[in-house]
């Protein structure tokens, strides 16, 4: 009869099979450290955040600008930039301030790579013109195209067809009564006793 070895726990075995958990253990080891991290220093990653939020903004504002010469029926206001002061920008035109890098030194290189397209002149359809650097945008703002149509569909039943789009809106605040601020109350004042 063929005795039969068995191994137990904790038992080495071959030497083969030593080799191969060791490989295994080797490129586990391998992957984990080639494997991005994520940093600790939470400082360190709202700057990453921020970032990468501007290179999400200066991208799509340098597309935009492209994008107006074949596309100028976008460019209404239906599109918007909200800056972190809460207001609503329009878009009628915009542009980038440093649109491109220049030659020179190294060192000039880097720094016009470092500013390009980190300044946007846009336009709005009334004609202002503000210039806003990419840490003062928060966010893109879009109306679709069913939403104009309907907002306009309202506005014209509203206002009899005869004012611009938007305007009653605007006049509204003007003509409306104030209410007058409430009296400030006297407060009793008790003695503890």
């Amino acid at each position: 009869m063929a005795t039969r070895r068995t191994r137990t726990r904790g038992q080495g075995g071959t030497g083969a099979g030593k080799a191969r958990g060791r490989k295994a253990k080797d490129a586990e080891r391998d992957v984990a450290s080639a494997a991005p991290r994520t940093p600790a220093n939470p400082e360190h990653s709202l700057a990453l955040r921020t970032a990468f939020w501007q290179h999400i903004v200066r991208d799509m504002l340098t597309t935009m600008s492209v994008l107006q010469a074949s596309r100028p029926d976008m460019f209404d206001g239906r599109m918007a930039v909200l800056t972190n002061a809460g207001e609503r920008v329009a878009i009628a035109g915009i542009e980038p301030l440093f649109a491109c890098g220049i030659p020179g030194t190294p060192a000039d290189q880097a720094l016009s790579i470092a500013v390009e397209s980190s300044v946007f002149r846009i336009r709005t359809p009334e004609g202002e013109v503000f210039t806003l650097p990419l840490s003062e945008i928060r966010a893109l703002h879009a109306l679709s195209d069913d939403l104009v149509k309907s907002l306009e569909a309202s506005s014209a039943q509203a206002d009899g067809g005869d004012v611009p789009f938007g305007f009653a809106a605007y006049t509204s605040l003007a003509t409306s009564p104030r209410a007058a601020p409430a009296p400030a109350r006297k407060q009793r004042r008790t003695r503890k006793g």
